[in-house]
């Protein structure tokens, strides 16, 4: 193993070298560290490192973690199906997918056309993905299967109630899967449902 892929398994970092305060090893020694060693003004902390011969050097601090400050992090854009030209949100908490089931989508689908709307005006969406947990602020109207919880949501999460928070009305439901074996349960949200969406 040559010196050069001896340095590069010591160091996982860039490492500059302040050429005006360096200890420089002998000429022979120098072009082996110019070939691995970036020259850069830089912060000043002490560093040493053995490889058949020893160099002091002051080098540039640099964090294990590069970690963007937060106005510079990407934000996550949600993820959902339908145009939500109404703001009504429907969500389903399925952790082991990252888009609803067949069978789910079919279940909405449905709900959707009773309630007389369609997929432009609201959003389907999987509340388990991280993209998805600010989902709450783009719309009015939050409809819910199975949700163990929703950030953003002061209240409990009654089921089968319309419930309102300042300008908001929210909706609680079993999961999907509940529901589909359920009449009683299947009842309550359709009365809930008529309730919400002025269907009375």
């Amino acid at each position: 193993m040559n010196e050069q892929e001896q340095l590069a398994r010591l160091f996982n970092e860039e490492i500059y070298v302040l050429a005006e305060e360096a200890i420089m090893p002998s000429s022979d020694e120098v072009s082996t560290v110019q070939q691995t060693v970036e020259v850069k003004p830089a912060v000043k902390v002490k560093v040493e490192a053995k490889i058949d011969l020893q160099v002091e050097a002051e080098v540039e601090s640099v964090p294990e973690k590069h970690v963007l400050p937060q106005e510079l992090q990407e934000e996550l854009i949600p993820v959902f199906r339908g145009n939500n030209k109404k703001g009504i949100v429907i969500l389903v908490e399925n952790a082991m997918a990252k888009d609803i089931s067949p069978a789910q989508m079919a279940f909405l689908q449905k709900i959707v056309t009773a309630i007389q709307l369609t997929s432009n005006d609201v959003a389907l969406a999987n509340y388990s993905l991280p993209e998805n947990r600010d989902i709450l602020q783009m719309g009015s109207v939050l409809i819910g299967f199975g949700l163990s919880g929703l950030k953003g949501y002061a209240g409990d999460l009654t089921l089968y109630q319309v419930l309102k928070e300042n300008d908001r009305q929210f909706l609680f439901s079993d999961s999907i899967d509940t529901l589909e074996g359920n009449s009683n349960l299947k009842r309550k949200l359709w009365q809930a449902l008529q309730v919400m969406f002025g269907l009375v």
